[in-house]
């Protein structure tokens, strides 16, 4: 299992002081860590009133992975209207990461296809909890519990996620290049 924000966490991170305890309790309490965690930021005012959190169950990734594959071999090219779901702000941040589900479910209009993801991220993310705004700028209206970088189907795309060191993750080996390489975009 993993806690982790899916976004940024404001300067003070995860409050230990709240959540110390759940991690050493006989069984961990992943999910009262992550709750302390999002409750402390949700009472807070402007730019720090800024928290995504999620607890993710690893043994399940894998379906994730071939969910996110079967979507992306069918259709890499998103709508028009499609517009992502940016987690970032900020120059270093803003072009780095989106969430997951809205970007894959924006891929395709087959109702199996996006039952099959759906059902495999609800099995996978076991709690999540998003404040309404990130840095009282930011809205968030679509959150998975996820965060991806998206490869772009275009040489300045792919050119960016080898730069960043994308294609070194298993991810890349088990999601995204074979979905370039059928549509013969690698």
């Amino acid at each position: 299992y993993v806690v982790a924000s899916p976004t940024e966490i404001p300067s003070d991170g995860m409050p230990y002081n709240l959540n110390v305890g759940c991690f050493f309790e006989l069984v961990p309490d992943l999910k009262g860590a992550a709750r302390n965690t999002f409750d402390y930021y949700d009472v807070q005012s402007g730019k720090y009133r800024s928290c995504t959190i999620s607890v993710y169950d690893m043994s399940k990734i894998d379906r994730v992975a071939k969910a996110t594959r079967n979507i992306m071999l069918e259709n890499l090219i998103l709508p028009a209207d499609y517009t992502p779901q940016g987690y970032g702000v900020g120059n270093k941040f803003r072009d780095k990461y989106y969430d997951l589900g809205y970007y894959a479910l924006s891929l395709t209009d087959n109702a199996s296809l996006q039952s099959e993801f759906q059902s495999a991220m609800d099995d996978f993310v076991i709690y999540k909890e998003a404040t309404d705004y990130m840095w009282n700028s930011l809205k968030l209206e679509h959150c998975s519990g996820v965060s991806s970088y998206i490869v772009k189907a275009d040489d300045e795309g792919i050119s960016k996620a080898d730069n960043y060191g994308y294609f070194d993750l298993e991810w890349s080996d088990d999601v995204v290049i074979p979905a370039f390489s059928a549509h013969s975009l690698m």
